[in-house]
């Protein structure tokens, strides 16, 4: 955990010291809630049935290279992912298993910003390299005991912004992060994560 949290500062200050104000247009604030799904799936090629769970996000970003029309925001993202399991309980009442994993997340994403007016749509897609903070098994501790440190998927999405005082933008965005990675792949579990997530945030 100390070496990931290290890491995670030590690309803060790259990030800050290699961009340069010269390019950075705006600097981002979000939050929203999360939508996540995991495919469990046996190696013998059937499914877990899971549920949603609902969990929470919050990212700072630097938009790079103005916005119009194309501009390139890199993020930091806490995203909590996982899946809900309900199986019936001795008594008929409902249990709620499943892990929750929290990751720490960076995507680097290229937006497609409308000129037609000025609350128009924007379009983002870019790739994303999860980092695992920890996970809470709950039920499945004997699978996220073993999952990888490192996923890599991509984002994408579309954002409406809404102008407010001087060059201070609100966004509200819905996303999808999708994994084209394995979290877990051992000899009983293929794993897989997705999210959908709505986000709300200023850009000053």
């Amino acid at each position: 955990m100390k070496r990931r949290i290290q890491s995670v500062f030590l690309t803060l200050v790259f990030v800050v010291t290699t961009t340069g104000a010269q390019v950075v247009s705006g600097l981002g604030v979000r939050a929203g809630v999360v939508a996540a799904e995991q495919s469990w799936q046996y190696q013998n090629d059937t499914e877990l049935k899971t549920n949603i769970r609902w969990g929470l996000t919050a990212s700072l970003s630097l938009e790079l290279f103005g916005r119009e029309p194309i501009s390139i925001t890199s993020e930091i993202q806490y995203s909590q992912m996982g899946m809900k399991y309900l199986i019936e309980g001795s008594s008929a009442e409902i249990i709620s298993l499943g892990p929750i994993i929290h990751y720490l997340s960076f995507p680097i994403l290229v937006a497609y910003n409308s000129s037609y007016t000025e609350y128009a749509p924007c379009l983002f897609v870019g790739p994303r390299v999860d980092v695992l903070l920890f996970a809470n098994g709950n039920g499945f501790s004997s699978g996220t005991d073993e999952f990888e440190p490192v996923d890599f998927g991509i984002t994408a999405g579309v954002g409406f912004e809404l102008p407010v005082g001087f060059d201070h933008r609100i966004i509200l965005e819905l996303r999808l992060n999708l994994s084209l990675t394995q979290s877990l792949n051992n000899e009983m579990w293929q794993v897989r994560n997705q999210t959908w997530g709505i986000l709300i945030g200023v850009i000053l």
